[in-house]
Formats: C-alpha cells, sequence, structure tokens
C-alpha cells in the first residue's frame, strides 16, 4: 500500500523502483563517491526559461560546463541542494561563532562549498518531475530523435548529467514512458477519428472517396529519391467541436499533468497563441488517425472494423509522419543575433507546473519524416509573441539580452 500522498505510475508506466521497496529520501544514507571529481551536474542553461533549442547540434549546448560539477547549480537536484545547505548551515553553531559575524559567513561558504555528505540519489520526487517535464515537452516536439530532446529533458528537469550514477536508468525508464505516453495521445484522437468516419459527414465525404485505397502514394522527396507521402483528408471536414480546447485536452489528456493549463487560455478565455497551437496539434493526430483507419480498419463496404480486444497496427507511414506534425505545429521564433544577417529559431515551451506540484506531499495530477500531398495543418495565421530578446555571438559562445542589453538568465 503506498503512503498517503505519493504518486503511483498509471498502468503501462514505468518506475525505476519497486513498490516493495522503501523509497530513498534525501535524508536516507548517499550514495559512495568515488575521489575523483565526476561530471554529476550540468552547469547553467543558456536560454531563457521557456524556450529551447530546436536543432539537434544547439540542444547539446543548452547548458553551460559546471565548473563544480559535482555541485548542482540547476533543476531538482539544485533544489534538493539548497535544502540540504539550509538544514546544516546554521545548525550546531557553537556560541563563539554565532557571535562572530565574520566566523559565521565563513562556516556557511564552507558548507556550500562542501557537497561530500550530500545524498545524490534519485527519489520518487525525480521521478514524478522527470515524467512531468517529459510530458511537457512531448507537447511541444512529440518525435524524439538520437536521444538529444530525452538528455536534453532530463538535464533540464533534474540537473544531473551523464556521469550521475543513476543517469543511464532514468534515460532508459523516461525513452520507454515517452513511447507509452505517445501510444496514449494516438489512441485518444483515434476515438475522435472513428467517431467522425462513423458520422453522415464521414460517411459521405470521406469513406466514399478513400474506401478501397491506401492513404498514401509514392514520389519523389527533395533528394530525388522515391518517398511515401501521406495522403490526408480535408480538415475543414472536421466538426467545428474539433478545433477547440476540449477536444484538445481530451486528445492529451495523458500529457495534462506536465502542462499548467492556464497558458492556454486569456483572461477573456479565449485559446491564446499556445492554446491554438494544441489545438492545431491535436487535430493533426485526429488527422493522421482517420488515414490510419481507412488504411488498416476499413472493410471493402466501408464499415470499421476494429474490435475491442485488437491490438493497434500503426505501420511506418503512420508513425514516421509524427515528426512532420511537429514540424508542422511546432510553436518558435526567431531571435535577432549580434552576427549579421543571422538568427536564431527557438521553440516555445508550453509552460510547466511548479517543482512542488509533483513532490510526493501533493498528489501527482532515425527515419526520415514522412511528408504529405495535401491538407497538413500547419501554424500559419496565428504568431509566437516575440520576446525582446537578442543573441549575442562571442569567440566563447553565445548568451541572450534583453532591450536594455541586460543578459537573461535562464529561470
Amino acid at each position: 500500500m503506498a503512503a498517503a500522498g505519493e504518486s503511483q505510475p498509471a498502468p503501462g508506466e514505468r518506475s525505476r523502483r519497486s513498490e516493495s521497496s522503501p523509497t530513498p529520501s534525501p535524508d536516507d544514507q548517499p550514495v559512495s563517491r568515488p575521489r575523483k571529481q565526476s561530471d554529476w551536474f550540468v552547469g547553467a542553461r543558456q536560454l531563457p526559461a521557456g524556450y529551447t533549442h530546436i536543432s539537434d547540434a544547439n540542444l547539446k549546448r543548452l547548458f553551460q560546463e559546471n565548473p563544480t560539477p559535482e555541485v548542482p547549480v540547476r533543476g531538482y537536484a539544485e533544489v534538493k541542494y539548497r535544502r540540504w545547505v539550509e538544514r546544516n548551515q546554521l545548525s550546531v553553531v557553537p556560541e563563539a561563532e554565532a557571535a562572530d559575524s565574520q566566523a559565521l559567513a565563513q562556516r556557511k561558504r564552507r558548507r556550500d562549498e562542501d557537497a561530500a555528505d550530500f545524498n545524490i540519489s534519485l527519489t520518487k520526487d525525480d521521478d514524478n518531475i522527470l515524467w512531468g517535464f517529459v510530458k511537457n515537452r512531448m507537447l511541444h516536439r512529440m518525435h524524439w530523435k538520437n536521444n538529444m530532446v530525452i538528455d536534453a529533458c532530463i538535464m533540464d528537469a533534474l540537473g544531473i548529467s551523464f556521469d550521475h550514477p543513476e543517469y543511464k536508468s532514468v534515460r532508459a525508464t523516461a525513452g520507454r514512458n515517452r513511447d507509452t505516453w505517445q501510444g496514449r495521445v494516438l489512441n485518444n484522437a483515434h476515438v475522435f477519428a472513428r467517431d467522425f468516419l462513423r458520422s453522415e459527414t464521414g460517411k459521405q465525404k470521406v469513406i466514399e472517396t478513400y474506401k478501397g485505397k491506401k492513404m498514401y502514394i509514392w514520389a519523389l522527396d527533395t533528394e530525388g529519391k522515391m518517398a511515401k507521402q501521406c495522403l490526408l483528408i480535408d480538415a475543414t471536414l472536421f466538426p467545428p467541436s474539433y478545433s477547440t480546447l476540449e477536444t484538445a485536452k481530451a486528445v492529451f489528456a495523458c500529457l495534462l499533468p506536465g502542462l499548467d493549463i492556464t497558458c492556454l487560455e486569456d483572461a477573456q478565455k479565449k485559446p491564446t497563441y499556445l492554446g491554438h497551437v494544441l489545438i492545431k496539434k491535436a487535430l493533426s493526430y485526429i488527422q493522421l488517425e482517420t488515414s490510419y483507419i481507412i488504411d488498416m480498419w476499413l472493410s471493402e463496404e466501408g464499415e470499421y472494423t476494429k474490435g475491442p480486444d485488437d491490438r493497434h497496427n500503426r505501420q511506418d507511414n503512420h508513425l514516421d509522419y509524427i515528426a512532420t506534425i511537429d514540424a508542422l505545429t511546432m510553436p518558435s521564433v526567431r531571435i535577432p543575433s549580434s552576427t549579421q544577417g543571422e538568427d536564431i529559431e527557438l521553440g516555445c515551451l508550453f509552460d510547466i507546473p511548479s517543482y512542488s506540484s509533483f513532490e510526493s506531499r501533493t498528489r501527482l495530477k532515425k527515419k526520415s519524416k514522412i511528408s504529405a500531398v495535401a491538407n497538413g495543418i500547419n501554424l500559419s495565421g496565428i504568431d509566437a509573441p516575440t520576446p525582446q530578446l537578442r543573441m549575442i555571438v562571442t569567440e566563447e559562445g553565445f548568451y541572450f539580452v534583453d532591450g536594455k542589453g541586460v543578459m537573461q538568465a535562464a529561470a
């Protein structure tokens, strides 16, 4: 029986710990630490909060090198470290030191610098926070290539780096959970696609046109090679109710714990820029699942044939199109740089709840892109709010300043 208030993995989700094992806490015995310096914790984030790099090459540079890699400086590791420092730096202060402010300051400094007794073990709270970040990043980009996105997500959430003793384990589990949650999003979109095809509009304008056909064609890609292109139905055929936040939330229901939903609506309860993005993403998945049903679950007579016990069998052309949905519906802005004539494109992240909302004291609520012949949904007509930022490029790298020239550090 789980302790009151402790979050448990949903069916199909994976935790790195047995439910019969006691949950580690920051007060437990620390992991044994080798004497040599290890790259346990990442350095400061090089982008303001709310933004991320899009290209794999830039994602590798999302974090600065940590000059003290055994001391956490960001993510949940920093939160735990600060709490540890606060618990220890003023405890059992000798009377003579208490009367000497200079000695007290030196004592605090020494404790800040000495992390020898800080427990670097990952806890259930670390799991919950990472799962929240994974879900949040999946809303921005569902297709994760070559582990670059998952590495950036782990470092952003937990502040740990490649040499951390539990890094490989947590990355493997995060990848499996991401796959599980992607399947749930597709299954939710499938229900809307199925119901649409059963409607009069679906029967008359879609099934009569596409039954018996494959929802892709072979065509030359931009490199002159033969590649599949998806056939997608016209999204304007869907009922107006499909282009609402209510439907978007239903499609992405399993990812909502990683989303601060207040970012989706303004004071007048109208969709914000990110709200419109989520609507278009959801509509894109319903559109994709409609093609999948026509391909795999529609009889020659136009009847839906998938039974409740039948397993999904999405083909490569269906799953590979997810990367194209990302490309068409990824919220982004372009930031000017100090290099004349150049700028950089940054992804706009959906807002995420605070760390405390995921902690156990509260309930935790490489393939080519597949293009489409036509009807792909994109973000034309809606513009991202452009931050007042400018990128400064130096020999050491780059950083961002606001309109007054003040350097912007990540939150």
